[in-house]
This record gives C-alpha cells, sequence and structure tokens, in this order.
C-alpha cells in the first residue's frame, strides 16, 4: 500500500490557485493504493539490427569507397534504445 500526495498549483484567471488547500481533508481522510501496472508493450523493431554500432551491418545495404579509412572510438557509453 502506498500512501500518495499530489500538491498541483494551477492557474485560473492569472490567479495562482493551491489545489492542495481545496482538496486537503480528501487526502487526509482517503487512502489511496496505487497498483504498479507494467507500461511495457511489445513492439516491432523499426530499424532492423538498431544495434549497428557493434559494427554487424546485417540487413543493411552499404556502399562507398571500400578503401575508406574509419576512425572507431569506443566509449563507455551503452547506445541501446530502450
Amino acid at each position: 500500500m502506498l500512501y500518495l500526495l499530489l500538491i498541483v498549483e494551477i492557474l485560473i484567471n492569472d490567479k495562482e490557485i493551491n489545489l492542495m488547500k481545496i482538496v486537503s481533508s480528501f487526502f487526509l481522510t482517503t487512502t489511496i493504493t496505487v497498483i504498479g501496472v507494467s507500461t511495457s508493450v511489445a513492439q516491432a523493431a523499426i530499424i532492423q539490427n538498431g544495434g549497428f554500432e557493434t559494427g554487424d551491418f546485417t540487413g543493411w545495404t552499404t556502399s562507398g569507397r571500400e578503401n575508406a579509412s574509419y576512425l572507431l572510438i569506443k566509449t563507455k557509453r551503452d547506445f541501446k534504445m530502450t
């Protein structure tokens, strides 16, 4: 069980109103139970072989100079999309 208290401020007619003043008795007398819901949904890959940073060009059409020089810089950063 998780007790949740939200303080929200809005502007109405250019006047700031603290909703906490309006609903404080509600939050003080009501227990709010929050149930975790998974928001992850199975999704199809938008880009085939999106992990191209590994040097694997499977599924890609490559072109250009075959004798070109490339500079690869390894970083500790993870470029995976989550």
